[in-house]
């Protein structure tokens, strides 16, 4: 199967703003049209009668919170994750991908073929195209409804990469600045804390503005997370806590706060609500017809999916119709449209240019210069030796994953409705199966059979099917799992190879929608391991040489 991503003009559905009274808020705490600085703060000024206890419990919260083309001359860029690509890799994985059978990838998902259980649908994109698609399970048990491509799935924290291209966006048109400080955008809006003045647009995009996490916040406050609420009563949960969980730019910390905030300060740039924007600049233009940022309860969803997670004898609903939180969720799209944004991220449809996708793909550094495994509402590095942008989403019974391999134009995607679903091992084994030629070619410098003077034993390994498999006498063949760094794991065991000097780092153009992959190449300069040491915790550093 494979079918063109082409654009659909989309739907002018939009749902209208919702006044939800929250039993666990004064009921006057609804969204009113933009007015006055006093009507706005005397419609967020009250905090939930329970908030006291966030002073106490602060502490707590960690605990808690879950460019186009190359061109002579350009300017230097940012360090990166990402290795230079090899073109004769490149070459053998769209080999590969041109004879793959279906029943190459739906072996990895014959547990989940039960029309009476929620289920899941997977796809593989490449080059603009849908290469792969299926699909299993009920979106709706109630009301017997199988899931489709039209199925809208609630995409829980994939919504981050939305909220960050508009950012982006605004960035790239100069309306924004990543070193704008929040403070004079949400004035209006809600009473900012005195500890989040120096806090910073980049903070936010990269999670290092020490925001403590909303949820968690509103767990302590023993608040329902699935009660409705507006952006701006958010808000006011987020600035009645204390003290920040660490200084502006000082740590990573992943927290729903962060694309919150981002959403309002988007708000109050363009004067319009983030799913008016969103459908404007984004989805229309790409023809996601089927996706929308959900910030009315009371919206009409068609084709919706339900979240369940399993019970003792039968699944059960874990999504709540009345949450209409957005920023960092939110949106809703199917496995269709996401292959639309896939090709988005990849192939500059909007010509959008240089400055945003520079932007996208940029990782974060803290103030003492660490570097932050996080982009633009991505997580950014490698798997398997492959360069990898992507994101997870686990929340009230729905389970996304989706990964893009630049160097190869790949990407594969999970969406289920699920909460047993582990999605990323799923998208792990969908990548295993599609770029297994890429990834033998990189296993190989673990390969070979290695000799430990001091037991006088062999130990093999080998690379077979995307795995690193490890032979031992006496032992059954054991798959290894790589921990980063030429480090591999297989259970209490871990070996530590040493590589000599590799490919050099790329940087970020190389991503970009245009780049000429092709005059990057440098060949990867891979060298096989000559040997590894050996730690099983009562024994550390025995070493194997190759032989």
């Amino acid at each position: 199967m494979k079918n063109s991503l082409c654009r659909i003009r989309p739907s002018d559905n939009r749902g209208t703003p919702s006044a939800p009274i929250v039993h666990m808020l004064p009921a006057r705490l609804v969204r009113l049209p933009r007015g006055t600085s006093t009507q706005r703060r005397h419609a967020t000024g009250l905090l939930f009668p329970r908030l006291c206890l966030v002073l106490a419990l602060t502490p707590l919260l960690p605990a808690l919170a879950a460019p186009p083309m190359h061109a002579s001359g350009r300017p230097e860029a940012p360090d990166s994750l990402f290795p230079p690509e090899d073109p004769p890799a490149r070459r053998a994985v769209e080999e590969h991908i041109a004879g793959l059978q279906p029943d190459d990838l739906e072996q990895i998902f014959h547990r989940f073929r039960l029309e009476d259980e929620p289920g899941l649908t997977a796809a593989v994109f490449h080059a603009g195209e849908e290469v792969y698609r299926d699909q299993w399970g009920a979106a709706s048990l109630e009301h017997r409804v199988a899931i489709s491509e039209r199925t809208r799935f609630f995409m829980g924290r994939l919504s981050k990469q939305v909220t960050a291209a508009l950012v982006a966006l605004l960035i790239a048109e100069g309306e924004l600045s990543l070193d704008d400080r929040i403070g004079p955008f949400l004035e209006d809006r809600v009473a900012w804390p005195d500890w989040g003045e120096e806090i910073q647009v980049r903070h936010l995009i990269y999670h290092t503005s020490g925001l403590p996490d909303v949820y968690a916040v509103l767990r302590v406050a023993d608040a329902s997370v699935v009660d409705p609420m507006t952006l701006d009563q958010y808000l006011e949960v987020i600035g009645s806590v204390a003290e920040p969980l660490n200084e502006p730019g000082s740590s990573f910390h992943r927290t729903e706060s962060n694309y919150k905030v981002l959403a309002a300060v988007i708000e109050e740039v363009t004067r319009q609500p983030l799913s008016e924007f969103a459908e404007e600049r984004l989805f229309e233009p790409l023809g996601m017809e089927d996706t929308h940022i959900h910030d009315d309860r009371r919206r009409v969803v068609p084709d919706r999916a339900i979240g369940y997670e399993r019970g003792a004898d039968h699944f059960r609903r874990a999504y709540h119709n009345t949450f209409q939180g957005y920023g960092g969720t939110g949106v809703y799209s199917t496995v269709r449209d996401w292959g639309r944004w896939i090709t988005f991220l990849a192939e500059d449809p909007l010509e959008l240019g240089e400055e945003f996708y520079r932007l996208f793909y940029t990782p974060g550094v803290t103030d003492a210069g660490d570097r932050v495994d996080y982009a633009f509402g991505v997580e950014v590095g490698t798997w398997q030796g492959q360069s990898m942008v992507g994101h997870g989403a686990e929340f009230m019974g729905f389970s996304h994953d989706f990964r893009y391999y630049p160097s190869y134009d790949v990407g594969v995607l999970v969406l289920s409705n699920r909460a047993d679903v582990d999605a990323r091992a799923l998208t792990r084994r969908m990548s295993a199966v599609v770029l297994v030629d890429a990834v033998n070619e990189w296993l190989e410098r673990y390969s070979g059979r290695f000799h430990s003077p001091e037991l006088e034993i062999d130990y093999t390994v080998r690379a077979e099917d995307g795995r690193l498999i490890l032979d031992r006498p006496g032992a059954e063949p054991t798959s290894l799992v790589y921990t980063g760094d030429d480090t591999w794991r297989a259970g209490g065991w871990r070996f530590r190879f040493s590589v000599g000097p590799q490919q050099a780092p790329l940087d970020m153009y190389a991503l970009a929608p245009g780049a000429s992959r092709e005059e990057d190449y440098n060949g990867d300069g891979q060298t096989q391991a000559d040997r590894f040491h050996l730690d099983t915790g009562r024994v550390r550093g025995l070493e194997f040489v190759r032989r």
